[in-house]
């Protein structure tokens, strides 16, 4: 039997409150924050009140691309735009090519536990609001 490391509901919620606590620091704007598991799964989700429905998906797609690609959206944005390969041909429709706001969810060795996205503001501070969430949930 496999004995590996998962992100509970705990430490979503965690991020999420982080997340929620941050924003007024860094933007005006009303924000939706996404916690994926390593497999792309919801684990948490919340929105303030006045988020576009477009913000509300793109912080879920966030989430789910950093988680599934093992890697920040901005890395992985970068490779695949160096590469010269579009994002279709990868064959998933739910990852995004995003510059900032979607960051992988680690354990303290190395482990993706899964993927935290923000969406609703410009994407420096949507970057900002995922790095202090998880800064302030002990997983950065």
């Amino acid at each position: 039997m496999y004995d590996r490391p998962v992100l509970d509901i705990d430490d979503a919620l965690k991020l999420v409150d982080a997340a929620l606590a941050a924003a007024p620091a860094e933007t005006k704007k009303p924000i939706a924050v996404a916690v994926v598991d390593e497999m792309g799964d919801w684990v948490a989700y919340v929105r303030m009140d006045g988020v576009t429905p477009f913000a509300r998906e793109y912080a879920r797609r966030k989430a789910y691309s950093a988680s599934l690609m093992q890697r920040d959206v901005h890395e992985f944005s970068a490779a695949r735009a160096q590469s010269g390969r579009p994002l279709a041909d990868l064959g998933d429709a739910r990852l995004v090519g995003a510059q900032n706001g979607g960051v992988v969810i680690r354990d303290a060795a190395g482990n993706v536990l899964g993927g935290l996205g923000v969406g609703g503001a410009a994407p420096e501070e949507d970057e900002r609001i995922a790095r202090a969430a998880l800064s302030a949930g002990g997983l950065a």
